[in-house]
């Protein structure tokens, strides 16, 4: 009695085209969200960029301020 054990035609078993395939979808998903978590990033970068140039605005402000003060009291 021989046993054939040829297991490419057993159910579940993905040929290496299919594992290629599953592997660029995987790989192409993981980009969206690399994409899409960098534009979170870019976004948030830009927030705080506008926040920091407020806040040296602000800042100037305030050191003329007291500038001006020390002046008037001196």
């Amino acid at each position: 009695m021989t046993v054939e054990m040829d297991t490419e035609g057993w159910l579940g078993c993905p040929t290496p085209l299919e594992m290629y395939k599953h592997q660029c979808a995987l790989l192409e998903d993981e980009l969206v969200q690399t994409q899409a978590m960098l534009r979170k990033a870019r976004a948030n970068i830009a927030g705080l960029v506008q926040m920091n140039d407020l806040l040296m605005t602000e800042k100037q402000r305030l050191i003329m301020d007291l500038d001006s003060i020390r002046r008037t009291h001196a």
